[in-house]
């Protein structure tokens, strides 16, 4: 018997996730603002409504036939429950704050006191405790193809290391324009920090280590290179490693991250497909993080009281001069490695490049039936709706004065 596909449910589903993330723009927007107070609790209510009625019209729109198993059907069942992972990932935390405020006693006091820490825990309980089991429940009934191990060389190792490190430097040189025109001009008297850099500036090194450096990279490699590449690889490494690479960008919610998350998550899925292990990809991803949010961050944080009076760092304790003079050294050091990486990536190119089954459709071909999925661009949607709540508040907040 012949199979067909619902051609309806799909772009309802994506007309809601459009309404869902106009309205969860909107309601950032209000609440960062200090807007109306009706026209808050009425945009809150709205997104929570529409939050639930795309959840569930993508888990019963994004089936599969397994019976033949076209890629068209595939797309539509994994962006399905992507589109679900995103809309928890984007509702939770607004109802744990609710939650927060109504159980905790004094916790406005907490708030103001300890807001990286909250921030901290809530991405927690969003994304590790909630997020990730959920989608892989959501994920069972997705068929998947297993990779076959393989034990790396350390010279392949030390290579995608090398290569990772120019491909964080590209990616943060594409992003930085993007953010400087959609930040400076916005930012009033006092700059204010991203999410992430206030959890890194505002927290001990334990939480970052914890954290930023190990949970992180393990649920974040599960999310998007193990769970994701096993259920696309069917139609080509290219065209998974693609995928991987972009959802896992529009992911960060922000152009600060997007690009330089985008190139290392291709990088990560192409190791992952080489090795059928997700345990290089983690540890890379680690390596990233906890420089970061260990090494950098612990010396900005010992230099931002001074920040204003480093152009005269011989007055300073001499402390305070040996790690400004580190900190300028270890970031030359990063430079270096990025660029020697960046070197290392175009001479040995070859060994980056996916493998081409015989047979296997031009990777722009399966592309291109993936993104005339409605539920695809419902996940890219609603991430954009991150995007549009780490900018708007402030621009809104400039324009109105």
């Amino acid at each position: 018997m012949e199979y067909r596909r619902n051609t309806v449910m799909p772009w309802v589903t994506f007309a809601a996730s459009v309404l869902f993330t106009l309205s969860y723009v909107v309601m950032t927007v209000s609440l960062q603002n200090n807007l109306d107070r009706t026209f808050s609790i009425v945009s809150l209510l709205v997104t929570g409504v529409l939050s639930l009625a795309v959840i569930v019209l993508a888990l019963i729109t994004g089936k599969i036939n397994k019976a033949c198993d076209p890629l068209f059907e595939r797309a539509e069942a994994v962006s399905a429950r992507y589109t679900f992972l995103a809309v928890v990932i984007s509702v939770l935390p607004l109802l744990l704050q609710v939650l927060f405020f109504a159980v905790i006693p004094d916790a406005e006091e907490l708030a103001q006191d300890y807001p990286a820490r909250v921030s901290l825990i809530i991405t927690i309980l969003t994304i590790y405790v909630t997020g990730a089991p959920l989608l892989l429940l959501a994920l069972r009934k997705v068929p998947k193809m297993k990779i076959e191990k393989r034990t790396p060389t350390f010279s392949f190792l030390f290579l995608c290391l090398m290569s990772m490190c120019g491909l964080c430097l590209i990616g943060v040189i594409i992003g930085l324009p993007f953010e400087l025109v959609l930040t400076v001009p916005f930012q009033g008297d006092e700059p204010s920090q991203s999410n992430i850099a206030e959890i890194i500036s505002s927290t001990t090194l334990i939480e970052r280590v914890l954290v930023i450096g190990i949970l992180g990279p393990i649920f974040e490699e599960l999310i998007f290179r193990k769970l994701l590449v096993e259920r696309t690889i069917k139609y080509g490494e290219t065209f998974s490693i693609i995928l991987s690479g972009f959802m896992f960008g529009l992911f960060h919610g922000n152009f600060q991250q997007f690009f330089f998350a985008s190139l290392i998550g291709m990088l990560f899925a192409f190791i992952f497909i080489r090795t059928g292990n997700v345990i290089y990809p983690i540890l890379l991803h680690m390596t990233v993080n906890l420089t970061t949010s260990i090494v950098t961050a612990s010396m900005y944080i010992k230099l931002m009281p001074y920040m204003d009076e480093l152009e005269h760092l011989e007055d300073l304790p001499y402390d305070i001069q040996l790690t400004a003079v580190a900190l300028v050294m270890w970031m030359l050091l990063l430079f270096a490695i990025a660029v020697t990486g960046i070197v290392l990536f175009c001479v040995f190119n070859n060994r980056f490049k996916p493998y081409k089954a015989p047979g296997e459709p031009r990777t722009g071909a399966i592309i291109g039936k993936c993104v005339h999925s409605p539920l695809f661009w419902s996940f890219v949607v609603i991430c954009l709706g991150d995007f549009g709540a780490s900018y708007l508040p402030d621009i809104v907040k400039t324009i109105t004065g």
